[in-house]
């Protein structure tokens, strides 16, 4: 593998780290404020997420299923937005010398706002919802697409042949770079 290659994996790997980082030790303001000047630590958002006819508790409010597809289009953009905020800070690392804060710092400054907080829904209440709707094609092919499921190859296309002993090299590697982050990490 080529410098610039492995320069580049590594670069992709650490703003990838990143950016897991950053979403699990993010701290969350304490008693924000709704656009109505209501305190979202009162009621956890969901008077907010009421009003648009998203409560939080999925029995007491019924969400449509076209609504449900609008979270998972808003989710799916937002991801979109993520990667290509990410291709950019690769990029950057390639040019710049960086260290892991800068990294970390550059991440939270592109990161897009969270399509559930914004409706005020937790990740259990929106499991819920999907699980109701998990019956409909439209739901799933959005279900798909927020896990990045490519699409289906044409009939008769093959995908590429990738050797083990590859696969086995670029875990190899990847286990090698997180215990270079993870050292880092421990000394921040």
């Amino acid at each position: 593998m080529e410098t610039w290659q492995r320069m580049l994996l590594y670069a992709g790997g650490a703003a990838g780290v990143a950016a897991v980082l950053y979403y699990l030790l993010r701290e969350e303001p304490e008693g924000s404020k709704t656009a109505e000047g209501e305190e979202d630590a009162e009621d956890g958002g969901r008077s907010q997420a009421k009003k648009k006819g998203l409560g939080t508790d999925a029995q007491s409010v019924e969400v449509t299923k076209e609504q449900v597809q609008e979270i998972l289009d808003s989710i799916v953009e937002s991801q979109e937005k993520m990667k290509a905020h990410m291709k950019a800070i690769t990029k950057e690392l390639l040019e710049k010398q960086l260290d892991f804060m800068q990294i970390y710092t550059r991440v939270c400054e592109v990161q897009p706002e969270d399509p559930l907080a914004r409706r005020g829904i937790s990740m259990m209440d929106f499991d819920q919802l999907l699980s109701k709707h998990q019956s409909d094609p439209q739901v799933r092919r959005g279900i798909e697409r927020i896990m990045g499921a490519p699409d289906a190859p044409a009939p008769g296309e093959k995908a590429p042949d990738v050797p083990a002993r590859r696969i086995v090299e670029v875990h190899a590697f990847m286990l090698q770079e997180l215990e270079m982050l993870l050292q880092q990490f421990h000394t921040i």
